[in-house]
């Protein structure tokens, strides 16, 4: 008897990630993204439901949350459980200004990010500075008497990032198209699906893409088996 009892346990918490997927499931809304194993929503969702880092919350304006321990809260934005993938953005609709206040920490959670970080320098740019239209604005960042800009470091600065600190990089270094009208307010590593911009300048839809979310990645545990 105490053998059948032995194998019956082991038998059911052998399933126990399915059983999770199958039965705790849920929403901030009816349009939020589906919450299923290894997440869970607090005070909806048992703890049984989920793993532990991968909780999550509703607020009171009916968005999913991620706390993450050393990042403040995000907007968990869309989901694909096959691909163990995820994106977040952020609450005020600046995610990019995260990224440069240092603010995008992902330890301690389960979390790392799906692209390799780069190196861009954020420039402030007057309205007389030249030929603004063929770089990215970043909206969330710029006003009526100014603009903010983002180019990858190296290939436009020629300087190390690492030893070169932001505060001794002035526009005078940048290439053409820059001017006395733009300078340097501080660089910034940025996980960027990383493209080819020689000689071309950067493609504004990237930067348009990095305000709509930035793309996490888990690798425990492996739900490839428990999606529907």
């Amino acid at each position: 008897m105490a053998c059948l009892e032995i194998f019956t346990s082991l038998f059911f918490f052998s399933f126990l990630p399915h059983l999770a997927a199958t039965t705790c499931r849920g929403k901030c809304s009816s349009d939020g993204p589906a919450v299923r194993f290894p997440f869970w929503i607090v005070d909806y969702h048992s703890s049984h439901c989920g793993r532990l880092g991968f909780s999550l919350s509703c607020s009171n304006q009916k968005q999913t949350i991620l706390t993450l321990p050393s990042s403040r809260d995000f907007i968990f934005d869309r989901i694909k459980y096959l691909d163990r993938t995820l994106t977040i953005n952020d609450t005020k609709n600046c995610l990019i200004k995260r990224f440069l206040d240092d603010e995008m920490d992902l330890m301690p959670s389960p979390f790392s990010y799906l692209y390799d970080f780069a190196n861009y320098t954020f420039f402030n740019c007057s309205p007389n500075a030249k030929k603004l239209d063929w770089y990215p604005t970043l909206s969330c960042l710029s006003s009526d008497n100014y603009k903010v800009i983002a180019l990858p470091t190296n290939p436009l600065l020629r300087a190390d990032p690492v030893t070169t600190p932001s505060a001794t990089l002035s526009s005078s270094q940048a290439p053409s198209p820059f001017d006395p009208n733009c300078s340097v307010i501080s660089t910034a590593r940025v996980p960027i699906e990383p493209k080819n911009y020689d000689p071309e300048p950067p493609n504004p839809s990237e930067w348009e893409n990095i305000n709509l979310g930035v793309q996490l990645k888990w690798d425990e545990p492996d739900c490839r088996h428990c999606d529907e």
